[in-house]
């Protein structure tokens, strides 16, 4: 079949940028990733992944970070960095108790991440 449709989208400069590069690193063109899109698209009869309305502590947790209001200030990275840590500990130690799931150090987490 001929290609002769268009389509045409405005994005931000860093998203486009970024998803180029995937697209370079796994040897696709922008072109065939939309097709590719598209296609799954028509195969699936719609997304083809799974688009969710969040749930109520989901969109009380975007309100919350759009105001501002609970921003933490840093006088210096070093501290920045140590609540970082502290904060990861925390959630780390959150997702064992929640779900079973004992992550030891920065690899497993990301490794965990990815797998998501």
């Amino acid at each position: 079949m001929t290609k002769t449709a268009m389509v045409r989208a405005r994005i931000e400069p860093k998203l486009k940028k970024d998803a180029e590069q995937v697209m370079e690193d796994v040897g696709i063109s922008p072109t065939e990733a939309i097709r590719l899109f598209y296609r799954h698209v028509t195969i699936y009869q719609g997304l083809p992944f799974e688009v969710r309305i969040p749930n109520a502590e989901t969109r009380a947790a975007i309100t919350e970070a759009r105001s501002g209001k609970k921003l933490k200030d840093y006088k210096n990275m070093p501290a920045t960095m140590r609540s970082l840590r502290e904060e990861l500990k925390r959630a780390m130690d959150d997702l064992d108790a929640r779900n079973g799931i004992r992550l030891r150090g920065k690899k497993e987490l990301l490794a965990y991440l990815r797998s998501l």
